[in-house]
């Protein structure tokens, strides 16, 4: 069975919104955001289809790129959507294309082809973590026409679902399986407290029967997703009970190597006595997840840890002991996007506004005390209880989280974290603070972890080529090679050498105190002493000097 979606489908737009941010674009006055451009109302028979954030839109006719700056919280993570309705708001009936960037980088190629449709539901939702407590979107002219845009609207999202390696996640569809025809309907808020949009898929093959309920799915909010119960109270099922239901799509063309995140949405809501439903899937004909059955008015998600490459052709077949045919509900897919340049802003390039030294390490202290005291292995929103799944890295309903770059390297080998893969983490964290540089930073026209970058510079012996430049050298160089070296403690790529967080709490504060004995000394240090480095085989620091003990 091929399931297709129906693309003709016009998405209504229904009451009520849950959000942390709407930005509406007919706003004349948008200085909290944006301080270029002109507010336009779209034509009045265009209003008919959309809700009143529809209705303008705000345009840039001058400048080569605008952009709208706004506040977020560092580390969270978010549902970002942009729309587009052009509404021939210029009264010249021409249909721009435009790029679309966060940040510095480049999000999608925005062409409008219809002038009454809105343009949202594909790679212009973005799940995404600030990196900064702050984001810009922008529009740039690629001289193709006046960029313009409708509502920015950004809806938080628990920051322990939708987990990557690395980037963000751009949608493809997101899917609501089990509806039948004529009257197929797409849903969002009030229907899905996060606000996502969910499409119908359309039987065209007419191959599968459809499976519903009246009874609420996840009526106590089980699943970390949580997709609308409207969504899970349906399901698709194969007619004939021996054929496998499956779900096939290929990249776009000269992109055979995009990389997709999969989560698959299944719920049991069918009982029948002295019946069972299990069933297992492959991927392009090799196993993804072992035989499982879905629990009665639950959502169970399945996805993977692991982007998938390329074209896609996912089957979901009845077990052996099964006794019913196989089933599944919803279905989202995502592209991944790797945006690696942070992004800058000309305010953070005032020295006045630096994190001292002393500071960065009373921080950094306190957090690993908080750390150390806490018997929880999830502080850092890292390492949560799971079901593993197979070698691929496939799990049931919950996995683990966090921003990429912070796991630890096992977690790719047995995924499965422990006390020492949070040390790792935090040992992350507090490179970030020593050295003021992203997880991801790019050198040579290459991606870099941070990690490896310190490794690299480590050799050279000069702790000032490490240390946050901002700070212009005013910090102990003794302080400062210990953080290091507790640092690269921490991110051990053998966990067995990495120090418990109580040993990390002492270390620090040998830090801070070797800082506050020479805060009231105005003196230069220039000479960094006689330094060894001993860098073993697999780029592991074991020991650095000069150090304090």
């Amino acid at each position: 069975m091929l399931l297709r979606l129906n693309k003709q489908i016009l998405f209504a737009l229904l009451g009520g919104l849950s959000l942390i941010l709407l930005v509406h674009a007919q706003d004349e006055d948008q200085s909290g955001f944006v301080d270029t451009g002109e507010s336009k109302l779209v034509l009045r028979y265009v209003k008919d289809f959309y809700q009143q954030p529809y209705w303008g839109v705000r345009s840039f006719p001058e400048g080569i790129r605008n952009c709208y700056k706004i506040n977020v919280t560092t580390g969270d993570k978010y549902l970002i959507r942009v729309s587009f309705v052009y509404g021939n708001y210029d009264g010249k009936g021409k249909l721009p294309t435009f790029l679309l960037y966060l940040g510095t980088n480049l999000w999608d190629s925005v062409k409008v082809q219809n002038e009454s449709y809105v343009i949202n539901k594909e790679l212009n939702q973005l799940i995404h973590v600030a990196p900064q407590n702050y984001i810009h979107v922008c529009l740039v002219n690629n001289g193709s026409g006046v960029p313009f845009i409708s509502p920015i609207e950004l809806r938080p999202l628990n920051v322990t679902s939708y987990p990557t390696q690395t980037g963000s996640l751009a949608l493809n569809w997101r899917l609501d399986i089990g509806q039948t025809g004529p009257d197929l309907k797409s849903y969002r808020y009030p229907k899905d407290i996060h606000d996502r949009f969910w499409d119908p898929y359309e039987d065209v093959d007419n191959v599968w029967f459809t499976l519903n309920t009246s009874s609420t799915v996840d009526f106590d909010d089980h699943n970390l997703y949580e997709p609308a119960s409207v969504v899970m109270s349906t399901a698709a099922t194969a007619k004939n009970a021996t054929d496998p239901l499956m779900l096939r799509w290929d990249p776009p063309v000269d992109a055979n190597d995009t990389k997709y995140y999969v989560y698959m949405h299944f719920a049991e809501i069918e009982v029948q006595a002295n019946e069972s439903r299990w069933q297992y899937i492959t991927n392009n004909g090799k196993p993804y997840m072992e035989s499982f059955a879905a629990s009665y008015l639950y959502t169970t998600t399945i996805y993977s840890t692991k982007p998938q490459r390329g074209s896609q052709n996912f089957s979901i077949i009845k077990a052996e002991n099964s006794t019913l045919p196989p089933s599944i509900n919803g279905l989202e897919i995502y592209t991944l996007k790797e945006f690696l340049e942070l992004e800058t802003n000309q305010d953070d390039d005032k020295t006045s506004d630096v994190l001292t030294w002393e500071g960065r390490l009373q921080i950094a202290t306190e957090a690993a005390q908080v750390k150390s005291s806490n018997s929880k292995l999830s502080d850092f929103g890292l390492s949560r209880n799971f079901a593993p799944g197979d070698r691929d890295g496939t799990h049931i309903v919950t996995g683990v989280a966090g921003t990429p770059g912070f796991l630890a390297p096992e977690y790719h080998q047995s995924n499965r974290l422990n006390e020492k893969s949070d040390v790792y983490s935090f040992g992350i964290v507090l490179l970030e603070i020593i050295t003021g540089r992203p997880v991801y930073t790019r050198t040579n026209g290459e991606r870099t972890h941070i990690t490896r970058w310190v490794e690299l510079m480590l050799p050279r012996g000069d702790i000032y080529s490490i240390i946050d430049p901002m700070l212009e050298r005013n910090f102990n160089v003794n302080s400062a090679w210990k953080a290091v070296e507790t640092a690269m403690a921490c991110v051990s790529a053998e966990p067995s050498k990495r120090p418990v967080m109580s040993t990390v709490v002492m270390e620090l504060k040998e830090c801070l105190a070797s800082q506050l004995d020479l805060t009231n000394f105005n003196s230069e240090e220039t000479a960094l002493g006689s330094s060894s480095i001993y860098v073993s085989q697999n780029n592991s620091i074991m020991m650095m000097r000069p150090s304090v003990r």
